[in-house]
C-alpha cells in the first residue's frame, strides 16, 4: 500500500504519527524559506517581520545581545577590508563600478545611496542581502567568510573606521552592530 503525504487526503489518519509531523516540519521549512525570498526581494530587513517562534527554547547561538555597537566602532580589520578589495575586483566591479558608485540599475555601495538604503539596519541585514542574492548572475554563491570580507570593504569605502576585531563570518552576532553615518571629519 501506498501512502501520500498530502494533507488532503482522505487517509491522513492512516498516516503514522511521526510521518505527519516530518511533513509538518518540511512544509513550515518550506514557508519559511518562501517568505525570507519575498521579504529580501521586497526591500524589507528581517528585523521588520515579526519574531518566529519556535518549539524549542532558544540557545545562547540564537539570542542577540542587548548591548549594540556601531559601524562606527571599528567592527572590522584593515586586512579584512583589502582581502574584500581584492574580492570585488573580481567578482563585483562589473556590476558594481571600480568605486563601487553603481551601474545602470545596479545601486551605489558608498555615499549617500548607499546610507540612504541602510542606515538604521543592521550589519546582518547587509550581510545577508550580499550573501543570498550575489553576484547577481550566481546569487548565493558566496561563502561566509567571503560576504564578511566584501562587508569590511564596503564599509572602508564609506570612511567606517577600520579596527582591532574581525567581523564575523555569522550573521547572528552581526545583528547587533548598526549601520550609522560615519561621522563627519573636522
Amino acid at each position: 500500500m501506498t501512502i501520500a503525504l498530502f494533507s488532503h487526503c482522505s487517509n491522513w489518519k492512516f498516516i503514522p504519527r511521526q510521518m505527519k509531523k516530518a511533513g509538518t516540519q518540511a512544509l513550515r521549512a518550506k514557508i519559511t524559506g518562501v517568505v525570507g525570498i519575498i521579504v529580501f526581494l521586497s526591500g524589507m530587513s528581517a528585523s521588520m517581520l515579526p519574531a518566529q517562534t519556535a518549539s524549542t527554547p532558544s540557545t545562547p547561538a540564537q539570542t542577540t545581545s542587548s548591548a549594540t555597537a556601531s559601524t562606527r566602532d571599528g567592527v572590522y580589520t584593515a586586512e579584512q577590508a583589502q582581502q574584500g578589495k581584492t574580492l570585488y575586483t573580481q567578482l563585483c566591479i562589473e556590476c558594481h563600478g571600480a568605486s563601487l558608485e553603481g551601474m545602470g540599475q545596479n545601486p551605489s555601495l558608498t555615499g549617500d545611496d548607499f546610507l540612504n538604503n541602510w542606515q538604521g539596519q543592521t550589519l546582518a541585514d547587509l550581510f545577508t542581502r550580499i550573501r543570498t542574492t550575489m553576484p547577481a548572475l550566481k546569487p548565493g554563491s558566496l561563502t561566509p567568510a567571503e560576504t564578511a570580507l566584501l562587508v569590511a570593504y564596503i564599509l572602508d569605502a564609506n570612511t567606517f573606521p577600520s579596527g582591532k576585531t574581525v567581523l564575523p563570518a555569522d550573521p547572528v552576532p552581526l545583528k547587533a552592530i548598526h549601520i550609522d553615518a560615519p561621522q563627519a571629519k573636522p
